[in-house]
């Protein structure tokens, strides 16, 4: 298992998830994915992703403006 770090800060609508997606892609099973971003709707927009492609959301943790999620890949 390795952890990946996403920086999305600065991104909005649907790219943080289009960044997220992709670098899940590139991951193992079992690997987390740390995004950082300061998208409102993005603890929303990646609960909802995790749960239509078989990913779990680990951890959603805010600090100082943006938030950091683990997302775990499952499959």
């Amino acid at each position: 298992m390795s952890t990946i770090q996403l920086d999305l800060r600065g991104l909005s609508y649907m790219m943080p998830l289009v960044k997220l997606a992709s670098a899940m892609k590139k991951a193992n099973t079992g690997d987390v994915i740390e995004v950082v971003s300061n998208y409102p709707n993005i603890d929303r927009d990646v609960k909802n992703w995790c749960a239509s492609t078989g990913n779990a959301l680990e951890k959603i943790v805010a600090s100082e403006g943006y938030l950091t999620l683990l997302v775990v890949k499952k499959q």
